[in-house]
């Protein structure tokens, strides 16, 4: 555990030397820009998504058929794909945002 520790603080230590305070002043900003817009396309793209009820559907009166089983399914997948690709690329960010803020 302080062999990670030690590692850990030496690469933060490194990382600080690169980094100076200019540009700093100017990744920091940038990096919140592309968080938020990143941020805002997630859940545009959850919301745009269709809710997977199961068999609520039957409830409702809902029926289908085979042709409206898989007719928006591509789209759906590219909406999900899209999704994890834009939650991974905030979750990277917002860990190199706070790396470098320190």
């Amino acid at each position: 555990m302080n062999i990670l520790a030690n590692i850990t603080s030496s690469i933060l230590a490194e990382a600080e030397a690169l980094v100076r305070p200019e540009v700093l002043a100017v990744l920091l900003p940038i990096l919140l820009i592309f968080m938020a817009i990143l941020g805002a396309a997630a859940i545009i793209c959850v919301l745009l998504q269709k809710a997977d009820t199961g068999n609520m559907g039957a409830l409702s009166g809902e029926t289908e058929t085979y042709m409206g089983k898989n007719k928006g399914s591509r789209t759906e997948f590219r909406l999900k794909v899209a999704t994890v690709v834009m939650m991974a690329l905030l979750l990277v960010l917002s860990i190199i945002y706070f790396i470098v803020q320190r």
